[in-house]
């Protein structure tokens, strides 16, 4: 199933910063998402899963925190 998920919290600089979209879409992908596509530098990601939103959002902030450090808010859209 296709999905939308919007980081909340996403800083130009500091602690929760992203540094390139490309290393969020690497991260993701090796964490299991398929076709991950990002939005910008906004932190918004296109991709595709089985995984649950509960299942999914936990997979997205916990990669995240700990590939990038960042703990950010993690909305899912289908």
């Amino acid at each position: 199933m296709k999905k939308i998920t919007l980081l909340r919290g996403v800083t130009p600089v500091g602690q929760n910063k992203i540094p390139k979209m490309s290393y969020l879409v690497q991260i993701l992908e090796e964490a299991g998402l398929n076709k991950v596509k990002t939005y910008i530098q906004s932190g918004n990601i296109i991709f595709e899963t089985d995984l649950s939103d509960k299942e999914v959002a936990q997979l997205i902030h916990d990669t995240i925190k700990s590939k990038i450090g960042a703990d950010l808010a993690v909305i899912i859209k289908d």
